[in-house]
Protein backbone atom coordinates (compact mmCIF):
# COMPACT_ATOMS: atom_id res chain seq x y z
CA UNK A 1 0.00 0.00 0.00
CA UNK A 2 2.86 2.40 0.88
CA UNK A 3 4.47 1.88 -2.56
CA UNK A 4 1.17 2.51 -4.33
CA UNK A 5 0.64 5.76 -2.40
CA UNK A 6 4.21 6.92 -3.14
CA UNK A 7 3.80 6.06 -6.83
CA UNK A 8 0.57 8.06 -6.92
CA UNK A 9 2.33 11.04 -5.31
CA UNK A 10 5.15 10.90 -7.86
CA UNK A 11 2.63 10.71 -10.71
CA UNK A 12 0.81 13.75 -9.33
CA UNK A 13 4.05 15.68 -8.91
CA UNK A 14 4.96 14.98 -12.54
CA UNK A 15 1.56 16.18 -13.77
CA UNK A 16 2.17 19.66 -15.20
CA UNK A 17 -1.58 20.28 -15.36
CA UNK A 18 -1.74 20.45 -11.56
CA UNK A 19 -0.76 23.86 -10.19
CA UNK A 20 -0.66 23.94 -6.41
CA UNK A 21 0.76 27.43 -6.00
CA UNK A 22 1.32 29.44 -9.19
CA UNK A 23 3.95 31.78 -7.73
CA UNK A 24 5.87 28.88 -6.22
CA UNK A 25 5.61 26.86 -9.45
CA UNK A 26 6.98 29.82 -11.44
CA UNK A 27 9.87 30.29 -9.01
CA UNK A 28 10.76 26.58 -8.99
CA UNK A 29 10.52 26.36 -12.78
CA UNK A 30 12.74 29.42 -13.24
CA UNK A 31 15.27 27.98 -10.79
CA UNK A 32 15.33 24.62 -12.58
CA UNK A 33 15.64 26.41 -15.92
CA UNK A 34 18.58 28.44 -14.64
CA UNK A 35 20.32 25.39 -13.22
CA UNK A 36 19.97 23.53 -16.52
CA UNK A 37 21.34 26.54 -18.42
CA UNK A 38 24.30 26.80 -16.03
CA UNK A 39 25.03 23.07 -16.33
CA UNK A 40 24.90 23.32 -20.12
CA UNK A 41 27.21 26.33 -20.13
CA UNK A 42 29.92 24.43 -18.23
CA UNK A 43 30.63 22.12 -21.16
CA UNK A 44 33.68 23.20 -23.20
CA UNK A 45 31.89 22.54 -26.50
CA UNK A 46 28.43 23.09 -27.93
CA UNK A 47 26.06 20.22 -28.71
CA UNK A 48 26.31 21.02 -32.42
CA UNK A 49 30.11 20.85 -32.29
CA UNK A 50 30.05 17.42 -30.64
CA UNK A 51 27.51 16.15 -33.15
CA UNK A 52 29.65 17.42 -36.01
CA UNK A 53 32.74 15.73 -34.56
CA UNK A 54 30.87 12.43 -34.23
CA UNK A 55 29.50 12.64 -37.77
CA UNK A 56 32.72 13.72 -39.48
CA UNK A 57 35.46 12.05 -37.45
CA UNK A 58 34.04 8.68 -36.46
CA UNK A 59 36.72 6.71 -38.28
CA UNK A 60 39.59 8.71 -36.76
CA UNK A 61 38.33 8.75 -33.17
CA UNK A 62 39.32 6.09 -30.69
CA UNK A 63 36.58 3.98 -29.13
CA UNK A 64 37.07 5.84 -25.83
CA UNK A 65 36.81 9.22 -27.55
CA UNK A 66 33.61 8.18 -29.37
CA UNK A 67 32.12 6.89 -26.13
CA UNK A 68 33.07 10.07 -24.30
CA UNK A 69 31.61 12.34 -26.98
CA UNK A 70 28.45 10.23 -27.23
CA UNK A 71 28.02 10.48 -23.45
CA UNK A 72 28.57 14.24 -23.58
CA UNK A 73 26.02 14.56 -26.40
CA UNK A 74 23.49 12.58 -24.36
CA UNK A 75 23.98 14.76 -21.28
CA UNK A 76 23.66 17.94 -23.33
CA UNK A 77 20.56 16.68 -25.14
CA UNK A 78 18.89 15.90 -21.81
CA UNK A 79 19.63 19.45 -20.62
CA UNK A 80 18.39 20.99 -23.89
CA UNK A 81 15.18 18.94 -23.69
CA UNK A 82 14.69 19.95 -20.05
CA UNK A 83 15.18 23.62 -20.94
CA UNK A 84 12.63 23.33 -23.74
CA UNK A 85 10.10 21.68 -21.40
CA UNK A 86 10.71 24.18 -18.62
CA UNK A 87 10.26 27.13 -21.00
CA UNK A 88 6.96 25.63 -22.16
CA UNK A 89 5.97 25.19 -18.52
CA UNK A 90 6.75 28.86 -17.80
CA UNK A 91 4.68 29.90 -20.77
CA UNK A 92 1.77 27.80 -19.52
CA UNK A 93 2.06 29.24 -16.02
CA UNK A 94 2.10 32.79 -17.43
CA UNK A 95 -1.36 32.41 -18.98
Amino acid sequence: LQVAVEAMMVAELCDFDVVLDRALDVAVTKTALGLCAIALSHFPTKLEEDTKIMNESTSTLSKDARTSIAFRIGKKQILVDAITSLRARLETLSK
